[in-house]
Formats: C-alpha cells, sequence, structure tokens
C-alpha cells in the first residue's frame, strides 16, 4: 500500500515534457447524498476520514495512473473503480465493478464486505477479510491477507460461471482461442452490466439475494 500511495502522489517526471504539474485535492470525509463520480480535473482526491455514498461511487479514469485515497473506511451502495484507489480502512458495499483497462487498482488496508463483485482489469489487494455472496475474476486474482468467506470463491476465474449469478441481460457470449489456437467460448459482462450498476441496481439474477 505504500508503494501504491508513494507512485499516486510523485511529482511528474521532469524528463517528460509532456508532462503537467499533477493537481491533488484534499478534503474531509462526508456523507453524501445520491451518486457520485470522479473529478476528471483533479489528479488526486484525498479524503481524510470515512466517506459514505448513499448512491454509487464512480471512481473511473481514462488515465489510469490517476485516483483516490481514503484515509478511512468507504461505504456506498454501488462502486465502479478504474484508475488507483488506496482505503486505508474497510470498505463496504452493495455490488463493485472493478474494470479498468488493466493498470488500474484497488487496495484496501482493512475489509471488503460486498454482495456481488467482478474484476475486469483490476488489481486487488485486500489486506484483512474478504466477504462475498457472488465474486468472479476474469484477468487478474485478488490477494487477500485474511480470511475468504465467499462460497464460490475456488471457481472465481470459470467464466462459465457466470449465467449462474449475473442477470443473462447483461452478459454476452464470445469466441476466441488459447495459446495452442484452440477454439473456446466464455461469457463476459457487457456494457448493460456497467450501467447497471451505475444505475443503482443489481446484477445478480432475480432471487438469488433476498434484498438487491
Amino acid at each position: 500500500m505504500e508503494e501504491l500511495l508513494q507512485r499516486m502522489l510523485a511529482p511528474p517526471s521532469a524528463s517528460d515534457e509532456d508532462e503537467v504539474a499533477r493537481v491533488i485535492k484534499l478534503v474531509d470525509g462526508a456523507e453524501l447524498r445520491g451518486s457520485w463520480s470522479n473529478d476528471e480535473e483533479v489528479d488526486c482526491l484525498i479524503v481524510i476520514g470515512d466517506l459514505t455514498v448513499d448512491g454509487t461511487l464512480s471512481l473511473n479514469w481514462p488515465e489510469e495512473s490517476l485516483g483516490v485515497i481514503v484515509l478511512g473506511s468507504l461505504r456506498t451502495r454501488n462502486f465502479v473503480c478504474g484508475g488507483r484507489i488506496v482505503v486505508r480502512d474497510d470498505v463496504e458495499c452493495e455490488h463493485v465493478y472493478a474494470c479498468s483497462l488493466n493498470d488500474g487498482a484497488l487496495t484496501i488496508g482493512g475489509s471488503l464486505t460486498v454482495r456481488s463483485f467482478i474484476e475486469t482489469g483490476h488489481y486487488m489487494e485486500v489486506k484483512g477479510d474478504f466477504d462475498a455472496s457472488f465474486v468472479a475474476t476474469l484477468h487478474n486474482e485478488i490477494d487477500v491477507g485474511g480470511e475468504i468467506r465467499c462460497a464460490g470463491f475456488q471457481s472465481r476465474s470459470d467464466r462459465d460461471r457466470l449465467p449462474e449469478w449475473v442477470d443473462a441481460a447483461l452478459l454476452e457470449h464470445s469466441q476466441t482461442e488459447d495459446d495452442n489456437g484452440a477454439a473456446y467460448s466464455y461469457w463476459y459482462p457487457t456494457e448493460a452490466y456497467e450501467q447497471r450498476i451505475i444505475d443503482g441496481g443489481s446484477p445478480v439474477r432475480s432471487g438469488l439475494l433476498t434484498s438487491t
């Protein structure tokens, strides 16, 4: 976590003439109503304290070296994360979509408690416990330092299991080849998956959760 913090706060390289000074903004912890997203004019937002959002928190940047540091706990209904996000303490939310283009990272110093979690190109580190009802890691792994409480965690990389718990309207069936040229097909979240999360809904098939 310390290394990631240093990289996020480091000044741009003097050898890169195209770089401009980073914009770093500090704000106090807060309880926010509705849904919130990042300000793309701010390179690094530092929240001093806990952050609570009763809607959807969407933190995603075209440039994935940018991000947010929460010096406390984070609680939100739904969470879309790209870029580099560091939360010092716990994260609690309903549904998480970790969807960077493979350079983003979510580092949690405490525990992560969610109902559903899908990763499509995001590096994940949870220092504490990981508690989830449904999970899928389609590109990377989740490094968990504490206890894992998730029934399907061992099969999290199997894309063929997605229809077992994801609403069919949010998936597409694709075909590709492995490193040996052999064809295989798999399921993958569509843009509608992310939009469902942003809209504050649940991606889980109806009836699988008592409250979604």
